[in-house]
């Protein structure tokens, strides 16, 4: 987007609302903007932590504005306030992915907000001082002074603020305000080794999000409802999840059982235990441990979905299939739920065609889902002798991952099947660059063919 921008450098006119007014000292808009920013925390479907950014409060009951980009992909969210509380996002509101900007709704009342400036006022002279306050690299509420150095346009629209003013990785999502502390812009982008070339998304973006957030109902998140967690609690959760990431079991179940303790009603500390006891082989303590998640959050996307992981390790295969409908029916565009469904079809229950269709419903939903595209070749390969078909399948997981050894390796067999010796010989030969052990095997069934 920055690089098709031109550069406006004339005059603008000031909003006349700011006339005669006096500009705040860095202190005073530090003070004054500070306790509506917070920090973006995004989660995976196991709450482990998968990337940060900055976003601000809008309206006291909880409206928050921040970047596309840093909430997409998210399964929970929490934001991190200025006083060290922890609020869950309860849902999406509104996204704007051409400007990078999103409105989530947070739980929580009588928040400190932000005012942005109308629609209609005209972007900050070139040289006016502005402030952009976030938390790059996660170090919270960070101010940095600069002017505005440029106002962007492309088509008519003023699409970007360029700003003197630091901005790092963590930043985005956060305000960028003028000197009586009002928003005039999102800090939405960086460029890497730039002298100062920063960028903001303007206020008038802002409010058309925020007129089509007005009165909609949010899309929910799995956080959604969540009670909120205080610091320490989100700290430990955070600690369970990386000793479980480290195989540290002792070190797992002692903080989980702890915050069990101390919190016996919180529906993420029961999914995480669950997660622990299936990862342990108790997957009978599993199932209760997600069984009780559920009561807690009827909605808990992420408890169904683990719940039907643990039920197909059991080989309770219709209660699996159940638990991943269940997931799907709360969570629509769960390309991993429709996948797991389809494994389950395939290879537990015979159920092919099924199986095809829930494949390809996780390759619609996520084009570029390698392991989806050689699932399906598989079946089309080994279960329904569409060599063809199945070949384009793993030809296309190949090219969305290079170095997929399993599927060369069923692709490789595919050309056998079909009788093409030379391209199952070529397969062979990049396959021993990516997985020897497979490649003698595939070898072998060349050979004895």
């Amino acid at each position: 987007m920055v690089g098709m921008l031109a550069v406006v450098v004339g005059a603008q006119t000031q909003p006349a609302a700011d006339a005669g007014k006096a500009a705040l000292s860095a202190e005073q808009v530090f003070s004054r903007v500070s306790p509506a920013v917070v920090r973006v925390v995004v989660r995976d479907r196991e709450f482990k932590e998968i990337g940060l950014g900055s976003g601000f409060f809008v309206t006291a009951d909880g409206l928050l504005v921040t970047n596309h980009h840093v909430v997409r992909g998210a399964e929970f969210a929490t934001v991190l306030r200025a006083d060290g509380s922890t609020l869950f996002v309860d849902g999406v509101l509104a996204l704007d992915e051409d400007h990078d900007l999103a409105v989530l709704k947070v739980g929580g009342t009588g928040l400190p907000c932000l005012e942005v400036a109308p629609a209609a006022a005209a972007p900050p002279p070139v040289g006016s001082r502005v402030y952009a306050i976030g938390n790059p690299k996660g170090l919270t509420n960070t101010l940095s002074e600069g002017l505005v150095s440029g106002i962007r346009q492309e088509g008519g629209e003023v699409r970007a603020i360029q700003t003197t003013a630091a901005i790092s990785p963590g930043s985005s999502g956060g305000p960028l305000v003028d000197s009586q502390g009002r928003v005039i812009g999102v800090v939405t982008a960086y460029l890497a080794g730039g002298q100062g070339l920063n960028f903001a998304v303007p206020a008038a973006a802002v409010r058309a999000l925020l007129a089509k957030a007005a009165g909609g109902k949010p899309a929910p998140l799995a956080s959604a409802g969540g009670k909120p967690l205080d610091r320490k609690a989100t700290q430990e959760l955070d600690a369970a999840w990386a000793a479980m990431d480290e195989k540290r079991w002792s070190d797992a179940t002692q903080i989980i059982v702890g915050l069990r303790g101390r919190d016996p009603e919180n529906p993420f500390v029961w999914s995480a235990l669950g997660y622990l006891y299936a990862e342990l082989g108790n997957h009978e303590l599993a199932v209760e441990a997600y069984k009780t998640a559920i009561r807690l959050k009827p909605d808990l996307a992420v408890a169904y979905y683990d719940l039907g992981v643990t039920y197909g390790e059991m080989g309770r295969h219709a209660e699996a299939v159940e638990a991943y409908k269940t997931a799907i029916r709360l969570k629509p565009d769960d390309a991993d739920a429709y996948n797991n469904l389809g494994v389950i079809y395939s290879e537990r229950m015979g159920r092919h065609a099924e199986a095809v269709e829930a494949f390809k419903t996780a390759i619609r939903l996520k084009p570029d889902y390698a392991k989806a595209y050689y699932n399906v070749g598989v079946i089309y390969g080994e279960r329904m002798g569409r060599h063809a078909e199945a070949v384009e399948a793993f030809k296309t997981a190949i090219r969305l991952k290079p170095d997929y050894a399993l599927a060369y390796s069923s692709l490789g067999a595919a050309y056998v099947v079909m009788g093409n010796r030379a391209e199952a010989l070529q397969t062979y030969e990049t396959l021993r660059r990516l997985d020897p052990a497979l490649a003698r095997k595939l070898r072998a069934f060349i050979d004895g063919r």
